[in-house]
């Protein structure tokens, strides 16, 4: 199962239940990415991202080049709990 399957499994779960201002707003999030061209913008598998540095977690700063250095990169972005 791809994860546009995943995503799509999940929501028809949650959906029924969510307050409607909340399904309002993911929608209205929705256009307007939708409208900035987010799909088109993004990167595709196999892309190189840009370089960037972030701090790790005991707050050093680490960058994309000089991981991508020692050999191939893959990132993985944790979005937290909203």
């Amino acid at each position: 199962m791809g994860l546009n399957d995943e995503i799509n499994e999940y929501l028809a779960k949650v959906r029924p239940n969510m307050p409607e201002e909340a399904k309002q707003a993911m929608a209205v999030a929705q256009e307007k990415l939708r409208a900035q061209g987010i799909t088109e913008k993004a990167c595709r598998a196999g892309d190189q991202a840009p370089d960037f540095t972030l701090p790790n977690h005991r707050g050093r700063l680490i960058s994309t080049e000089a991981l991508r250095r020692e050999g191939p990169l893959v990132l993985s972005f944790y979005r937290g709990s909203w």
